[in-house]
């Protein structure tokens, strides 16, 4: 079984995008505080696919607690001749902590005009 839960913050906004085969993705890093030694931070890459990655470009931004359910996926690459590994979790579930009023930004009602107390029908 292969199966990654935890709960962090987004270190910065989501970056997404579209494969060249058109499927829509999410990629972002959350920062999770070790409970045992606080003055380390571990941080994890993560990508969302499809519906997902939508909600999380709609409604998460930098700062935003999540509770992520994933699996984690590892890749080799080489650059310079040097063999490296990348690792990243792949989102199956999350869960948003952070409060619906500290994610969703106020837009400006710039087309509203004040009402004079004159005006007011009662």
């Amino acid at each position: 079984m292969n199966k990654i839960i935890f709960i962090g913050n987004l270190t910065q906004d989501p970056e997404s995008g579209i494969t060249q085969s058109g499927t829509k993705y999410c990629r972002f890093t959350i920062a999770v505080g070790r409970s045992f030694d606080k003055e380390k931070t571990d941080f994890f890459s993560c990508t969302a696919w499809e519906k997902k990655a939508e909600v999380i470009e709609k409604y998460v931004k930098k700062g935003n607690k999540l509770s992520v359910v994933g699996r984690l996926e590892i890749n080799e690459g080489e650059k310079d001749g040097v063999k490296t590994k990348y690792y990243s979790v792949i989102v199956e579930d999350i869960e948003f902590l952070t409060p619906k009023s500290d994610t969703v930004p106020h837009e400006k009602e710039s087309n509203m005009k004040p009402i004079e107390d004159g005006d007011l029908p009662f």
